[in-house]
């Protein structure tokens, strides 16, 4: 083996009496790598913390930045010392970066996922081709699934994130080949080695205009892709097309290709003003800069508009802050060691992020299954679910790392070749040290074929829907046809109620009219015969189109006199103020009926929570408004819920116990004054 090829391999695949070879590089971007042990942090909190960190999504958007300044200074770097962009071997090198990880990871959750209740294998083929196929963000915005509040959470929806960046490898470095061979590809070897030594001046003037060119290109990219999110956000009610979208999210990618472009390796003007930049000011603007991606971690809501109109613009910015102060800073840094749990962190942030989603869902949704199922307030189990999903999660992920992510980085055979020699080397003289070395190769052997296995036999075993979907479509089909049997009927008796007296002419006389969302729609058929009137159930209606069906409603004159809003389950921060202002907008002599949402520890319990807390405060200032109270009725029965803990799972008893509750806030509601 080479002195070349040694130098691809990691260390620790070293036998351990090889000559010692040259004095090892210090990384090229030293501490500034620290960024994506930042990411990896934020996102982590979000998932498993999400109440206290809500903006940490934004780590995703740190690693973006970082990626795109790392790709585009090391496609610059390999022009100016070699003349030449391979592409073949550029992409060679993400595939080995990327691949190996991922099949590790399909291997071994596919099979765990049968710790979970089935409606979380639903299509669960369709998930893993997606994940194969790198095309997981269009999957997810294909399905109308949500990044943050699902009826299910998809085991594999945060690969998305790989998703878009395979994207940009493939778009982006077919752009920067394509500027600096064009452009500079008359460049001498001399030109190249004096750009690289830092004496630009004597530099062929063509590679120049590449970079130029190809910042521009990034910047206008990341000009469009915003704009992209602007236009997605103002016209799409479904935040995972503009989360998700290639389109819509690849400014911060760009922006950090920007950098890599301007302060990569070479050393362009821009890196000699950054290297004159005081130490003091330096770290002033990087303090400044992590200070403000925590604090929109801590005060910044997924579906606040401020996220999509500035907040992952300017943590892109600020990330792209960071990286040019690092960059400038590079000599200085050199001598101060980095810190061993951010380097552990940074060089598994890619591990650590594979494997903490699934492991979060099987643990935290299994258990809490299983404790719901046996009785069991799972609130302390919960927790520990949590706690048990990110020690599993940086155990594995280092594991993956040091067996999975390095020797394929390196070269599988070799590495594996060498690593395989060095134990025989540290069981030398111990009886059986070959055979022994031989068995691990065996084992490592069967255990990837039961792991295919069963992955194989897992995906045969997915159901094609959830339970959940199954009871929509079976509720919708009934709630239709009562719907028109209900309009047919009073054609044919020509709108006319049969004539009654006193009270009961009164009662008689109320009309009801129903707006809600996905958890009244499988409780749809037994409202319809409950309250004689029609009932209007969507899966994802928030409250904000409650009040636009109302203005329609109002405008027309045709608002029933009893008015009943069932569209709590999915909510949003402004969610209360249209709350309000249906109520204001009811007519004189109208009644109003909230019916507040339930969701036991899920991503949106906090803010289904503060509503009903909300919709009570309504009511004790409104007298014409009245709370059906599902939340209090279920809380008890939780065991009939679906596998999500919103959603129906017993029809029948949900759907009863359901109407039971519309039905005494009706009679209450009745019995109470009118606006």
């Amino acid at each position: 083996m080479s002195v070349s090829d040694r130098a691809y391999i990691p260390s620790h695949c070293l036998e351990p009496q090889a000559p010692p070879a040259s004095k090892a590089k210090r990384p090229p971007f030293y501490w500034v790598s620290g960024l994506r042990a930042v990411g990896v942090v934020l996102v982590l909190g979000y998932h498993f913390y999400g109440q206290w960190l809500p903006g940490g999504f934004i780590g995703v958007d740190v690693f973006f930045v970082f990626s795109g300044f790392l790709i585009s200074a090391l496609l610059q770097n390999e022009f100016v010392e070699r003349g030449r962009i391979s592409l073949a071997a550029f992409y060679r090198r993400r595939v080995r970066r990327l691949l190996p990880a991922v099949l590790t990871m399909l291997l071994l959750c596919v099979p765990l996922s049968l710790l979970l209740p089935a409606d979380f294998r639903a299509q669960l083929g369709q998930q893993v081709a997606a994940v194969l196929g790198w095309v997981t963000n269009f999957y997810e915005i294909a399905s109308g699934g949500s990044y943050d509040a699902q009826l299910l959470p998809h085991l594999f929806i945060h690969t998305w994130t790989l998703a878009v960046e395979l994207q940009y490898y493939l778009v982006w470095a077919l752009v920067l080949y394509a500027c600096f061979h064009f452009l500079a590809g008359g460049a001498s070897s001399v030109a190249r080695r004096s750009l690289a030594k830092r004496r630009p001046s004597q530099a062929h003037s063509g590679l120049e205009r590449a970079r130029k060119l190809a910042s521009s290109l990034a910047l206008l990219l990341a000009l469009a892709s915003f704009v992209c999110m602007q236009v997605f956000y103002s016209q799409s009610p479904d935040l995972s097309l503009v989360y998700m979208s290639s389109a819509s999210h690849l400014f911060p990618l760009m922006l950090g290709s920007w950098v890599g472009l301007n302060a990569g390796y070479s050393h362009t003007g821009l890196v000699r003003r950054l290297e004159k930049l005081p130490s003091l000011a330096g770290i002033a603007l990087t303090v400044l800069a992590l200070a403000g991606i925590v604090a929109m971690a801590l005060l910044m809501p997924f579906e606040s508009a401020f996220t999509y109109h500035v907040g992952i613009l300017a943590t892109s910015l600020l990330c792209s802050v960071v990286l040019l102060v690092g960059r400038g800073a590079q000599a200085r840094l050199q001598r101060i060691p980095e810190l061993k749990p951010i380097k552990w962190l940074a060089s598994r942030s890619y591990g650590i992020y594979l494997f903490h989603w699934p492991f979060y869902i099987i643990c935290a949704y299994g258990v809490q299954a299983w404790c719901i199922g046996h009785g069991f307030d799972a609130g302390l189990p919960f927790q520990v679910a949590i706690m048990v999903a990110l020690l599993l999660t940086l155990l594995i992920a280092d594991l993956c790392f040091r067996l999975v992510e390095q020797p394929f980085r390196a070269g599988a055979r070799d590495a594996y070749k060498v690593h395989l020699r060095q134990l025989c080397q540290a069981s030398r003289g111990m009886p059986g040290a070959v055979l022994a070395t031989r068995r691990r190769e065996r084992a490592l052997a069967a255990g990837a074929l039961v792991c295919v296995l069963a992955l194989l036999w897992t995906l045969a075993q997915a159901p094609l829907v959830t339970s959940i979907a199954a009871n929509f479509d079976s509720a919708s089909l009934t709630a239709s046809a009562l719907n028109l049997s209900q309009v047919a009927d009073q054609g044919a008796a020509g709108g006319v109620a049969p004539p009654k007296s006193g009270a009961a002419a009164k009662q008689a006389s109320l009309t009801v009219y129903t707006i809600g969302d996905s958890v009244p729609l499988d409780a749809a058929p037994g409202l319809i015969k409950l309250t004689k009137g029609r009932v209007d159930c969507k899966i994802g209606r928030a409250m904000y189109v409650a009040l636009q069906m109302v203005k329609a409603k109002v405008k027309a004159g045709n608002l029933a006199d009893i008015l009943v809003i069932a569209t709590t389950t999915n909510p949003h921060p402004n969610t209360l103020a249209y709350a309000t202002d249906i109520c204001k907008l009811l007519p004189k002599g109208h009644r109003l009926v909230f019916v507040n949402g339930y969701a036991y520890n899920t991503s949106a319990s906090a803010q289904i929570t503060r509503l009903a807390e909300g919709l009570s405060g309504l009511s004790s200032k409104y007298p014409y408004v009245t709370i059906a109270d599902w939340r209090g009725a279920i809380s008890g029965e939780r065991q009939l819920l679906a596998p999500d803990r919103t959603h129906f799972g017993d029809l029948k008893a949900c759907s009863k116990l359901y109407c039971k509750v519309v039905k005494a806030a009706l009679a209450r509601a009745q019995a109470g004054p009118a606006r």
